[in-house]
């Protein structure tokens, strides 16, 4: 009787870990019951334990190695047959980032101090590690997640401060990835970022023969910045690799055939980052994504939109509604009132909208988020009482990362502006709070929610 494909797979890891530890001992768990359904399998050898994260669809491996080292082994795409090497002389790691200059990454040495896998919403399964760097005093905790049907693996790292003094983290990479060349030859994929200035080349695909140049290709991702957070690779028999990064802060990120070497890299690391760390808390890299496709630059799109809808993004309310009708204020620019409002959502009622937005102009001023008592003398609850009485739903323009410099909290604050020499244009005339700041975003926080309520 032939093999299952999940049997044949399960063989071919069995066969690589004896060959390599010939002399070992091993023991295999799984969480393995239905081969169409996310799996973790754990290979135990004498020195040497393996982790094989997988699907009906893709397998990853990872290992914690004799001599302490947290590697990516390979990424098998079994719809294609294709197998992803980690290169033999460069190791390959997706953990990448510094800690109060120690670079923690492929090449770093760690104790293992325990794993786990658990399953997580939408029927994914979640494999953790966590790792104790022999230098430092705190942990790397690894968490990687398969999900039914889909060729990704969606992963993120992160970083406990167990010390008594606060550390600093001033570099991370969330895709540290490096895959053995070969002899193939390989086109990479990018593409243009929306760009509120109007410029042209909004979403504009870029392709490049990586192959043929010298050096890495680079995209600049993030808020005011060039391109989207998204590539593909696709080597010259038709198989590719797509990857993503969960990150809308400012990042730079490359993608290079070193052909001297045979090695291909992936980098997409976060941008001027010096985040403090207290003594018991954490950092958390952004997550990504890494997945296999057969095809075409089309497809990698596809591929991706089915797995950002199969695990990433929210439910859809109301699927048999959504999206809804919608009727937004902004056709009278700022010079709302209620009575207007009031007239113009019996108007939008009327026509069947079925949401009704006052946008800017309901405020006393941008980054004053109360009722303006001229236009709004009573406030904004009858309004959005009589707006539901109609059988609609009520929404409100709200920007709390922009505020006036004449609104209270930039006067008390204005430490709290988020400086950005690419910002060309402003959000009519507001400055913008940062964010990371621990207290500005304590206070955007507060606000929206009593906002809100």
């Amino acid at each position: 009787m032939p093999l299952s494909p999940w049997l044949c797979s399960l063989r071919y890891q069995l066969a690589g870990l004896v060959a390599a530890c010939a002399a070992a001992w091993w023991v295999v768990a799984s969480t393995a019951t239905d081969p169409d359904q996310p799996y973790v399998i754990v290979i135990f050898g004498s020195s040497t334990r393996s982790w094989v994260v997988g699907n009906e669809q893709i397998e990853v491996v990872f290992d914690h190695s004799a001599e302490g080292l947290f590697r990516f082994r390979r990424f098998v795409c079994k719809n294609a047959g294709r197998i992803w090497e980690a290169p033999e002389e460069e190791t390959s790691s997706p953990v990448a980032l510094t800690v109060n200059d120690v670079q923690l990454n492929g090449d770093t040495r760690y104790e293992l101090l325990d794993y786990n896998s658990a399953p997580v919403g939408r029927g994914g399964l979640r494999l953790t590690v966590r790792l104790a760097h022999r230098g430092l005093s705190g942990e790397v905790r690894f968490e990687a997640e398969v999900y039914p049907g889909q060729p990704f693996l969606r992963y993120r790292s992160y970083y406990r401060n167990d010390s008594t003094v606060t550390v600093w983290v001033t570099q991370a990479d969330m895709l540290a990835w490096k895959f053995a060349a070969g002899s193939q030859s390989f086109r990479g994929m990018f593409v243009g970022q929306w760009n509120w200035a109007g410029t042209r080349g909004n979403f504009e695909p870029h392709e490049v023969e990586l192959s043929e140049l010298d050096s890495p290709v680079e995209t600049f991702t993030g808020a005011y910045a060039d391109h989207c957070a998204w590539g593909a690779l696709l080597d010259d028999r038709g198989d590719g690799l797509v990857t993503g990064w969960e990150f809308d802060g400012r990042a730079r990120a490359s993608a290079e055939h070193d052909r001297a070497a045979g090695v291909v890299r992936f980098s997409a690391a976060v941008m001027h980052l010096n985040h403090p760390v207290e003594p018991g808390g954490e950092f958390a890299v952004p997550g990504a994504f890494l997945g296999a496709y057969s095809g075409d630059w089309d497809e990698a799109g596809f591929r991706t939109q089915r797995f950002v809808e199969a695990a990433l993004a929210a439910p859809m309310p109301e699927p048999e509604r959504f999206p809804y009708v919608i009727f937004d204020s902004w056709g009278y620019d700022v010079f709302i009132n209620e009575d207007l409002m009031r007239r113009a959502a019996e108007r939008a009622a009327a026509v069947g909208a079925e949401v009704f937005t006052i946008d800017l102009g309901w405020s006393e001023r941008i980054g004053d988020w109360r009722p303006n008592p001229e236009r709004f003398p009573n406030g904004l609850k009858p309004i959005a009482d009589y707006v539901h009485s109609l059988g609609m739903k009520f929404g409100l323009h709200l920007a709390p990362l922009e505020v006036d410099a004449d609104s209270e909290v930039f006067r008390a604050h204005p430490d709290w502006e988020a400086l950005n020499p690419r910002r060309q244009r402003s959000y009519f005339g507001a400055k913008p709070l940062c964010a990371s700041h621990e207290p500005a975003k304590r206070w955007i926080i507060q606000e929206t929610i009593r906002v809100i309520r």
